[in-house]
């Protein structure tokens, strides 16, 4: 799914519905293309939740199907933690590392709802993030610096396993030594950022 609260400034319309939003309030930004997919995948979301049923039911069948060959299932987005469906497919996956990539720019309650539903499953966070402070907020707008810190808390609190994806672009490549040093006792995995049309701001 593309729900996501966030505008990260180097992300699209196609990956954020926060962007799709700032583009039908305030216009068409630099080369932030608000296609014809998005208008249409807009035009269609009702209809697409009607049928999440049958999408879920095809997806748990093919997972089945090939289940000794899964060795693990990442959720992503948009923004994981806002999918209704994300649950429900979790509660039917069993023996399979799960792995959920996410800004953590939901509530404290989406937050509490979501530690709640992967209790006793082999589930993985991945964070995404690359820089600190200001430049945090400014990156990953919509989030907060320290909102972000104390979810991960809560996350080990909870038990859950962390691993921190750090981007690197021209717009982090000064703060990404600060966002190492910061969280350098977990896993980080190094994603450069090399596609023209994520490495401007817009």
């Amino acid at each position: 799914s593309s729900d996501c609260n966030l505008s990260c400034v180097y992300c699209v319309p196609d990956l954020s519905s926060s962007w799709r939003r700032q583009v039908k309030e305030h216009g068409q930004m630099g080369d932030n293309n608000y296609t014809p997919f998005n208008k249409l995948q807009d035009a269609l979301k009702q209809k697409q939740r009607s049928s999440q049923t049958k999408f879920l039911d095809i997806l748990m069948r093919a997972i089945e199907i090939n289940k000794k060959h899964i060795k693990r299932i990442k959720f992503t987005g948009g923004e994981p933690l806002l999918n209704s469906t994300l649950y429900d497919l979790i509660e039917k996956i069993n023996n399979v590392k799960i792995v959920i990539i996410s800004g953590l720019g939901v509530s404290d309650t989406q937050l509490d709802k979501c530690l709640k539903n992967i209790k006793g499953k082999n589930v993985e966070f991945q964070i995404s993030g690359e820089a600190t402070g200001k430049h945090f907020e400014f990156i990953r707008y919509g989030n907060n610096w320290e909102n972000f810190n104390n979810k991960i808390k809560k996350i080990q609190s909870a038990g859950v396993p962390i691993t921190c994806i750090m981007s690197i672009s021209n717009l982090s490549i000064f703060s990404c030594n600060e966002y190492y040093e910061h969280f350098k006792n977990f896993p980080i995995i190094v994603d450069p950022v090399n596609n023209p049309a994520f490495i401007f701001s817009f």
